[in-house]
């Protein structure tokens, strides 16, 4: 049975039918009605309709700088590097999750991130609200700049992408075992 409060269908529209032109007539599974929506979560990610992220990237913001508030009140009686560690473990990981996916997505939703990284930086550092932040993040913090962010892990994801597959073209070539790495 699937639960009624947690179960969403999404429409996503692609450039010959736009998602304003697709169905509304809701689903049946299991039994149960599922209406479609504009928004839906899929691992954490809200997916919309138009695939503009503008709700992911809202969502993401807040919840950063949820975090950084939270973070703010204990953060200055630790060592510079446990500073760094904690922001990055509950802020930064989470603007780079799944950043691979705002590809592409508008420069406005990119400084909204940003701004997060900004207002990291200059909680770590110790730093005004005015104060320049970009020779922070390069030179004392090491922290990429969101639209590098999403290049970056692009070109990981496709850099893998060509690894995998020339090493499964290796193995079914010449017939390597992995465990023994003996020929067959």
């Amino acid at each position: 049975m699937l639960p009624k409060s947690v179960t969403r269908m999404g429409h996503l529209g692609t450039f010959d039918s736009p998602s304003n032109q697709l169905s509304t007539v809701p689903l049946e599974v299991c039994g149960v009605r599922v209406p479609p929506t504009g928004t839906v979560r899929d691992l954490g990610i809200l997916l919309e309709a138009d695939m503009q992220m503008t709700c992911h990237v809202r969502q993401l913001v807040s919840r950063c700088f949820r975090q950084l508030r939270l973070i703010k009140s204990c953060i200055r009686s630790l060592p510079f590097e446990t500073e760094k560690t904690a922001v990055a473990c509950f802020v930064i990981t989470q603007v780079d999750r799944c950043n691979s996916l705002l590809a592409g997505t508008p420069k406005c939703l990119l400084d909204r991130l940003q701004s997060v990284l900004n207002s990291a930086a200059r909680l770590v550092c110790n730093r005004q609200k005015y104060d320049h932040v970009t020779p922070l993040l390069r030179d004392r913090l090491h922290w990429l700049l969101v639209q590098y962010r999403i290049d970056y892990k692009l070109a990981r994801l496709q850099v893998s992408s060509w690894c995998c597959t020339g090493l499964s073209k290796i193995i079914l070539h010449w017939g390597v075992d992995i465990e023994s790495t003996s020929v067959i």
